[in-house]
């Protein structure tokens, strides 16, 4: 397990996961659709490293032959020109989150610069790659259902996110990086990751019954974790808890898509 988070193959999966869970909310897995769930895994897994690591030209040499197989893959998709383009707002904005490290200087820009540009950046990346692609690869129709899901999952990962700045904080700012607990304080950091994850309860619930009570199980599972003593989680405890919730609520989308095509 822990060769899997160090990796960052298991992060990769919940993004091979999530995309899974929205083809089949959204229709069915075709082999084109398969072939750009494999291609995002392995972008995840490369991104992921890259952002993680301190010697960027080290990282980039040795996840090589993943990044060629997820060019490979992504081009064998069968993706066409506004698809490309979502893919290409996704780069551009993991391209100034991770601007910082790439940069000489320490206070050059980086949406790590800004506590809550942070998370949102994340958010919306993960969501365009995980949700908004697989729908329009489906050529599904943006129906309410589907709007209000995408809504959803923005204030899901969100809160995922949020938990990771308790056990980052004091790298970030070394770093030149901001987060919310030092923005904001513990208390109210914490608080605000309750109501982040009430509103992706909430819109869910308007979404589709069936995941509304998805969205019941892993805000019950996620309160939990979020009320346990942060302090004593390693980073590998917040991987394995905060991202691991990605990979529940993945199998319970799959399962809840038996019943349901939004």
């Amino acid at each position: 397990m822990n060769w899997l988070l160090k990796s960052n193959f298991f992060i990769a999966f919940c993004a091979f996961s999530q995309c899974i869970a929205s083809f089949l909310l959204f229709g069915k897995i075709t082999y084109s659709e398969l072939l750009y769930a494999i291609a995002i895994f392995f972008g995840t897994k490369v991104v992921y490293t890259v952002l993680r690591r301190a010697d960027i030209e080290r990282a980039l040499k040795e996840d090589a032959p993943f990044t060629i197989m997820a060019i490979i893959s992504l081009l064998a998709s069968r993706l066409i020109t506004h698809h490309y383009l979502l893919m290409g707002m996704a780069i551009i904005i993991t391209l100034l989150y991770g601007l910082h490290l790439f940069g000489k200087q320490v206070k050059q820009f980086s949406l790590r610069n800004s506590a809550w540009l942070k998370l949102i950046a994340i958010a919306v990346v993960w969501v365009l790659v995980t949700v908004v692609i697989p729908l329009n690869l489906q050529q599904h129709p943006l129906t309410k259902p589907a709007i209000l899901f995408i809504i959803s999952q923005l204030f899901f990962v969100f809160a995922l996110s949020l938990p990771f700045d308790f056990s980052d904080a004091v790298r970030q700012e070394v770093l030149g990086f901001k987060t919310l607990p030092r923005v904001l304080g513990n208390k109210l950091a914490l608080q605000l990751a309750r109501l982040i994850i009430f509103c992706a309860w909430a819109f869910a619930g308007f979404a589709a019954l069936p995941i509304f009570y998805v969205m019941c199980l892993c805000v019950l599972v996620y309160l939990k974790f979020l009320h346990s003593d942060l302090k004593q989680f390693s980073i590998k405890d917040f991987m394995l808890r905060f991202d691991g919730l990605l990979i529940l609520q993945a199998i319970l989308l799959c399962i809840a898509s038996i019943y349901l095509s939004i």
